[in-house]
């Protein structure tokens, strides 16, 4: 009877590494067709497919931009650790009989990331960290290439009581394809993201980006990325005209046009986050709630990291949203994206079914009004619509859960790393 059963468990583990094998290869398979699909037609056709909104898992719209650089390749970022981005980078410099120029600022002092990719190769580095690290030196060793750190000691703005720069992080994620093209993503460019399912994710993102060819946008950015890649202090704000004032958004001077974004819904508010934890957007929030605004909220479990340490705080802050008549849903990891524990990593508002925003800035001080960060907005109907499905299937999804029940980890308390 024993070796029966161990008969059975055996080949039931059997078929579940079967089908496993099997949907990993489809994915690559299919990503596979999509980009030899951008190959086929003209350049603007090519990014005439690829225009508007994305939905990364889904998508995987990093990789088919990268695809499609003929002559440079600009990223701002602030984790790059899936080893296929990195291929493509080096196939990039690589490319005979011309090299790509690739140019990359990365933030140096990111959370749970062991690896410092700008610190001399060691011993004691995984094959995966010195691996990232010859990145480095191969990108500054190729026609125009440049890998630098982000200088937030000049870069961040303002100065704390002692007089030295607040803190801040290059958390926005960016990249400009041949001065023409942009990519602004909620995501990192990692195997989460991606949910690179040949990588083993042991968990995949919701994670949204869009891509424009908005040559104002385009021209705007560009410039930004360029006295970034400087690393010498300029002031960000002369870029923030009228016109894109209205298309996007850029910490540290994020929190102004997302509240009147938010003030700007006659009937209804979504908005996702990892959190929210910044007080003027909370209280706007609150504000609508109180004008018969239906808001339709969710956020990340909290439970993704382990067991809360603050409950206290926690229990204020959406009792607080209960009082304004704001009901906040949790995503929890038994929602699962793309047949894998999910993770809410994504940063997104709808407004009256019509507007929206998606963009790299969590619901804080932070990253609202010391980071750099990006974000854009959007209306064209077929982008919104397709955000809204999303959103409305995670928010009624029966997996989800209420505050309550997150702080006691109902659901999920599986003790992956989230990310920021």
């Amino acid at each position: 009877m024993i070796t029966k059963r161990i008969k059975f468990l055996f080949a039931i583990l059997a078929v579940l590494l079967t089908a496993q094998i099997f949907q990993a290869q489809a994915a690559g398979q299919s990503r596979l067709k999509a980009t030899e699909q951008l190959q086929q037609g003209t350049g603007s056709d090519k990014w005439a497919k690829l225009e508007g909104f994305h939905h990364n898992p889904e998508d995987n719209p990093v990789f088919q931009v990268l695809a499609l650089a003929e002559e440079s390749i600009d990223i701002e970022i602030y984790k790059m650790a899936d080893p296929d981005i990195h291929a493509m980078l080096r196939k990039a410099i690589n490319r005979k009989p011309d090299p790509i120029r690739v140019r990359i600022i990365k933030d140096p002092n990111t959370a749970g990331e062991l690896c410092r990719y700008f610190e001399p190769i060691s011993s004691k580095d995984t094959e995966d960290c010195q691996d990232q690290k010859n990145l480095v030196a191969e990108i500054r060793a190729s026609p125009g290439g440049e890998f630098v750190p982000f200088n937030g000691k000049k870069l961040c703005k303002g100065r704390n009581k002692k007089g030295r720069p607040k803190n801040c992080f290059q958390h926005g994620k960016l990249i400009l394809i041949d001065g023409k093209h942009a990519l602004l993503s909620t995501g990192n460019f990692d195997i989460t993201s991606s949910c690179n399912l040949k990588r083993n994710p042991k968990v995949c993102n919701r994670d949204f980006s869009y891509i424009t060819s908005d040559p104002e946008v385009v021209k705007t950015l560009s410039e930004i990325f360029e006295n970034d890649l400087a690393g010498e202090w300029y002031d960000l704000e002369t870029y923030f005209t009228e016109s894109i004032s209205g298309k996007l958004t850029i910490s540290p001077f994020s929190l102004e046009p997302l509240v009147a974004f938010i003030n700007r819904a006659q009937k209804s508010i979504r908005i996702v986050n990892q959190y929210l934890k910044e007080k003027t957007i909370n209280d706007a929030l609150k504000d609508k709630a109180a004008e018969n605004i239906k808001i339709q909220a969710m956020v990340a479990s909290l439970c993704s990291s382990g067991k809360p340490k603050n409950k206290r705080s926690a229990m204020a802050l959406f009792g607080g949203f209960d009082d304004s008549g704001i009901p906040i849903r949790m995503f929890t990891s038994s929602m699962k994206v793309r047949g894998q524990p999910g993770y809410l990593h994504a940063k997104a508002i709808v407004i009256d079914d019509v507007y929206a925003w998606i963009g790299s800035i969590n619901g804080s001080e932070l990253a609202v009004s010391a980071n750099r960060e990006f974000g854009i907005f959007f209306d064209r109907p077929a982008d919104v619509k397709r955000l809204i499905k999303i959103l409305d299937a995670d928010y009624s999804a029966p997996e989800s859960e209420t505050w309550e029940e997150s702080l006691a980890c109902k659901k999920d308390c599986f003790p992956f790393v989230s990310e920021d």
